[in-house]
């Protein structure tokens, strides 16, 4: 299947390193003559609630709703990175937001520089009804895939995690592609 990855993050603090680090990662392909996908890859990062602190925590649950939880079952970031990098070497790669590989993963331990071909961020190909102004108070892409994807085609409900934002991502990937945007 030829395809472009969709990666998304969960990330303890919006204005990247070294102020905070990738708790969740998950990466959908999708195919770009279908416009079908699928999910390649989803992690959660171990990391001890206490370390992160209560303004860390805060914005985990509020933003992406995971909790200690989550945060304590999650894989070692070394083991993640590793499977990160087998699935996205040499592939083509967009987000919704393309800033969270500037942001986190172009730097250690991800280092995808180089690794990857990087297209702009997804919301520039958005018709206008489903892009989110400044004064709604909503998340971008929860607008975009309500608006290009009436009726939660992807099932993710009312998720808002790494896994849940990919695959709504790729949702809003393929309908661009089905009405000839991307």
């Amino acid at each position: 299947m030829d395809g472009i990855l969709v990666t998304e993050i969960a990330e303890t603090d919006p204005r990247g390193l070294p102020w905070g680090k990738v708790v969740q990662i998950a990466i959908c392909k999708v195919d770009t003559e279908t416009g079908f996908y699928e999910t390649v890859l989803s992690e959660s990062i171990k990391e001890d609630p206490l370390d992160l602190g209560k303004k860390s925590l805060d914005h985990l649950s509020d933003t992406y709703g995971i909790n200690a939880e989550t945060l304590y079952m999650g894989s070692e970031v070394d083991d993640v990175v590793d499977r990160v990098i087998d699935a996205v070497a040499g592939a083509e790669c967009i987000s919704f937001n393309v800033s969270t590989f500037g942001a986190y993963l172009c730097y250690e331990p991800w280092n995808l520089n180089g690794l990857v071909t990087l297209y702009p961020s997804m919301s520039r190909f958005l018709p206008a009804p489903a892009v989110a102004l400044e004064d709604e108070n909503v998340d971008p892409l929860r607008k975009a895939y309500d608006i290009m994807c009436p009726g939660d085609i992807a099932g993710v409900g009312e998720g808002k995690g790494a896994f849940e934002r990919a695959q709504m991502s790729a949702s809003v990937l393929s309908a661009l592609i089905r009405a000839g945007l991307f």
